[in-house]
């Protein structure tokens, strides 16, 4: 029989992985939501309200747009989720503009970035320069990329297939060049935040910079189902009010109330009653709640844990902000996260 001798292809040196994990306290075998009886969910309940009107600070709505989108958004031919999605891209623009995230001689990274839609905006906004790069991370292969459209200047922009996870930004060839980083996200689910996040501080620690190193942070969040206890950057929070591990892998759960509910297309203004049924393992026990009520804990779980995030990035040196940059008609994972070095006041 003949043998193949082809080697595996070496990753290249970016990819360490595991790199952007912890191996810590997985919650891998802890209970889920419907594991817990009534009595047990009302009591986390209660405390998620307590920690939640405490702790949380109110998040201001702040709805911009961006000249650069300005074209498009008069476009009445657009479809409707295509709108949805240029009103977001440009309100996150909006705010990287305010805040003055939109410089030369910055590495934009976009994590997740998909078709890398929102970096083809940024690199028509620094159309008149060339000292910047844009680097689109994702881990899956996407066909219909717009920096294809970018061919005119193929060394400001560059493209990995990585998870990032696994992402260690110190050994991307050229990084190093600019004086700054500017992370940019939009809808980065779940743990892949906290991958970010995770990523954008071990780099940030790195020594022999050339200037303000990961100097910018904006995120939209969401997916908060999608999230676990290991990768978590906010679990020194959490732990702080009194959640444990199974608590927050409960939260998780809870979190996807904020949206999967008709909130926005309801025919009459009564909210509708829900029976939900919690099993102990002996007899069926039930809560009930209104649609209502589900959307409302939903929502606050998921500031809780959006919060845990802004605690662990202030805990780096970072002065945070979080934002709804859009309205829950556009989208209902509408909050984002700007962060920026505690040196700056740029976010004030």
């Amino acid at each position: 029989m003949a043998v193949c001798n082809s080697r595996p292809k070496e990753k290249p040196p970016f990819i360490i992985p595991g790199i952007n994990r912890t191996d810590q306290d997985s919650n891998q075998n802890c209970r889920k939501l419907a594991d817990l009886s009534a009595d047990e969910l009302a009591l986390l309940l209660q405390k998620i309200e307590f920690v939640y009107n405490s702790r949380v600070p109110a998040i201001e709505r702040q709805i911009l747009n961006h000249a650069a989108l300005s074209e498009e958004l008069k476009n009445s031919s657009c479809s409707p989720n295509k709108m949805k999605h240029l009103l977001q891209n440009s309100s996150l623009l909006g705010h990287a503009e305010k805040y003055g995230l939109l410089q030369g001689d910055t590495v934009f990274i976009e994590f997740g970035a998909g078709r890398g839609r929102l970096s083809y905006y940024v690199a028509q906004i620094m159309q008149e320069r060339d000292d910047y790069l844009l680097l689109l991370v994702d881990r899956a292969s996407q066909r219909h990329k717009f920096d294809n459209k970018l061919k005119e200047s193929p060394t400001l922009c560059k493209r990995i297939r990585v998870d990032i996870a696994d992402l260690c930004l110190e050994n991307i060839p050229d990084l190093h060049l600019y004086k700054r980083v500017v992370s940019l996200g939009k809808h980065l689910c779940g743990s892949a935040t906290d991958f970010a996040l995770r990523c954008l501080i071990g780099y940030d620690k790195m020594e022999d910079r050339k200037g303000d190193s990961a100097a910018g942070i904006l995120m939209a969040l969401c997916c908060h189902h999608r999230c676990d206890w290991n990768s978590y950057t906010g679990k020194d929070f959490m732990l702080a009010q009194g959640f444990t591990a199974e608590d927050f892998n409960v939260m998780c759960g809870i979190t996807s109330w904020a949206t999967c509910g008709p909130a926005h297309s309801r025919e009459t203004s009564t909210p509708k009653e829900h029976d939900d049924t919690y099993t102990d393992g002996r007899r069926p026990l039930h809560l009930t709640l209104t649609e209502d009520d589900r959307q409302i804990i939903g929502r606050n779980s998921k500031a809780i844990l959006n919060y845990g995030r802004q605690v662990y990035l202030e805990n780096q040196g970072y002065k945070c902000k979080q934002f709804e940059y859009v309205t829950e008609e556009t989208s209902p994972e509408n909050v984002c996260i700007l962060a920026n070095r505690a040196t700056q006041d740029s976010t004030s």
